[in-house]
């Protein structure tokens, strides 16, 4: 009961889990085509703003000379100005600078503009930033400097007048000297010294009262000279503070400098944008695109054409490859998935493995390579690490390898006789053991066959032996005649003495398609050819259709493997 209400709680469970996936999965669909348009909206938009600022770079350079031609102009009458006009101008401006200033946008503000398109505001903010706010704050310097000036004026004609009345306090000096001599007989009378009587004591009453005046004056000028000095210590200050003020070029320069690196920022941002990068790239290669699809498409299908009408007719008539003298002709047994093959005293098999039984006096020895004198070819076609089988009588049962669809049949090669085998279809080989093994490799590199059938190389086996040929689906013989035309991927050998040629496909379409090659292989004269009843591989038997194996197949098919 338990397990049951825990895999029914685990059901219910797992259901609703699975009902909020399928939800989620749905309302992601259903938002989806909307969130693809808003995207390609704003993508859109960033790509008009961003085209707007490059081609109304000239625009903004003739708003900018515009405000700095007017400020130049306000910038003369501030050189004049008195200290009233530097007040009011000074408001004017500081109102100014702080609506310039809230035009501003920031690098954060630029691109939020720039995402909804709105190329007016970053030009505004440009035209602030660049512009309006450095020609506001050199109106600000351009003012201290005046007011600095208005400063130094005046300061210069109070020291102007400090300096007069510092000459006039130093010409008393030596009045009251004179005064004081003048005053000395006087000042030795007992009531002058006490009470100065006016009459008798006036010389005396005139130096105290020159004294007292002497005395007030210089701490006056005390007083003015430390005034004057904070004075120009103060202007001195500001002098030094004061910083030169930007050129008119400058400024202009500087302006359409960062509207210029500004306007390609806004560029390449939109087109990184995968929506204006794809449409970026389809306006740029859209068409050499669409022609190399074409291209693509119709040059193998005119290839083919050209090939089937006009290479395949001519060569077809090129002249035959003939391998020997017409000798006698091979015989074939049935196929079968296994096959029996007799020894006695006088005969020996070399098998590559696939012995099913074997009569109880069979000796088996190693043999490394079926013929030591062609080790690569053997290493190709697998025929290493054979089984040499001598016995006084009995039989071997061989069976195919490589394949559980191959079927292995025995192929005699009469005395004179020769047969022209692909040695990967070699399962094993029976000869007398008094005759030593021969095989043949001819080239043929002049021939045009074997430049359309790209063999240049066969491998000949020469009569008297037996040959065990495994084929898929069996192994068939056919008489070659007046002329027999098979598949090319199905031939596997023939009599040495036929006429071997190629023949064009009977049918177009199979060919356009890949099914089917141009050229199959064409036999004459007196002879058998052998071929499998049914191809390896996929479909296609070309040698791009099937990749590396396909290559591989081509290069030793090249020398006859």
């Amino acid at each position: 009961m338990l397990r049951a209400l825990v895999g029914t709680g685990r059901f219910l469970a797992w259901c609703l889990l699975s009902f909020g996936v399928v939800v989620a999965l749905l309302t992601l669909a259903g938002n989806l085509p909307q969130r693809i348009r808003d995207a390609r909206a704003a993508a859109e938009r960033q790509q008009v703003a961003a085209d707007r600022l490059v081609l109304e770079q000239a625009p903004f350079t003739a708003a900018a000379r515009a405000r700095i031609a007017a400020a130049d102009g306000a910038l003369r009458a501030l050189r004049s100005a008195g200290p009233g006009a530097l007040d009011d101008a000074e408001r004017a401006v500081r109102a100014a600078r702080a609506q310039a200033a809230g035009r501003v946008l920031g690098r954060g503000g630029i691109a939020a503009a720039l995402v909804r398109g709105d190329a007016a505001a970053v030009q505004r903010s440009l035209l602030a930033e660049t512009v309006e706010l450095p020609l506001a704050d050199r109106a600000l310097a351009a003012m201290a400097l005046r007011r600095t000036a208005l400063a130094r004026d005046a300061l210069n004609r109070d020291i102007a007048a400090y300096d007069g009345a510092a000459a006039r306090h130093n010409r008393l000096l030596p009045a009251r000297d004179l005064l004081a001599r003048q005053a000395a007989a006087q000042a030795r009378n007992p009531f002058c010294r006490q009470v100065a009587v006016p009459l008798l004591c006036s010389r005396v009453r005139a130096l105290r009262t020159l004294d007292a005046t002497i005395a007030a004056d210089k701490r006056t000028l005390d007083a003015r000279r430390q005034d004057l000095a904070r004075r120009k210590a103060v202007v001195d200050a500001r002098a030094r503070a004061g910083r030169a003020l930007a050129g008119s070029s400058a400024l202009l320069a500087d302006a359409t400098a960062r509207y210029r690196a500004q306007a390609a920022a806004a560029i390449t941002g939109a087109e990184r944008l995968v929506w204006n990068t794809f449409r970026n790239a389809l306006r740029r290669h859209g068409w050499t695109a669409f022609w190399i699809v074409i291209g693509a498409v119709v040059t193998p299908v005119l290839h083919k054409l050209f090939a089937f009408f006009v290479i395949a007719p001519l060569a077809a008539r090129s002249r035959p490859i003939r391998l020997g003298p017409p000798g006698p002709p091979l015989e074939a047994g049935v196929a079968h998935v296994s096959v029996e093959v007799p020894l006695d005293r006088d005969t020996e098999l070399f098998v590559r493995r696939g012995v099913q039984s074997a009569a109880a006096g069979v000796e088996g020895r190693s043999r490394l390579l079926l013929d030591p004198r062609m080790p690569i070819t053997c290493l190709a076609a697998g025929l290493v690490g054979m089984q040499r089988l001598r016995g006084e009588g009995g039989f071997a049962g061989v069976t195919a390898v490589d394949d559980a669809h191959m079927e292995v049949a025995l192929v005699t090669v009469p005395e004179g006789g020769a047969v022209t085998l692909q040695p990967r279809a070699l399962v094993g080989l029976l000869k007398p053991r008094a005759c030593r093994l021969a095989i043949r490799r001819p080239w043929r590199l002049r021939s045009p066959v074997a430049w359309i059938t790209c063999q240049f190389r066969f491998v000949v086996f020469h009569g008297p032996c037996t040959l065990i040929v495994q084929g898929r689906r069996g192994v068939a013989v056919e008489q070659a005649g007046a002329a027999r035309m098979i598949n090319k991927r199905l031939t596997l050998g023939f009599d040495a003495g036929l006429a071997y040629g190629a023949a064009r496909a009977p049918a177009l379409l199979p060919y356009l398609l890949g099914r089917q090659g141009l050229f199959n292989d064409r036999f004459e004269g007196e002879g058998r050819f052998l071929y499998e009843q049914r191809a390896g591989g996929g479909e296609k038997g070309s040698l791009w259709g099937r990749g590396l194996k396909g290559l591989g197949d081509a290069v030793l098919s090249a020398f006859g493997v």
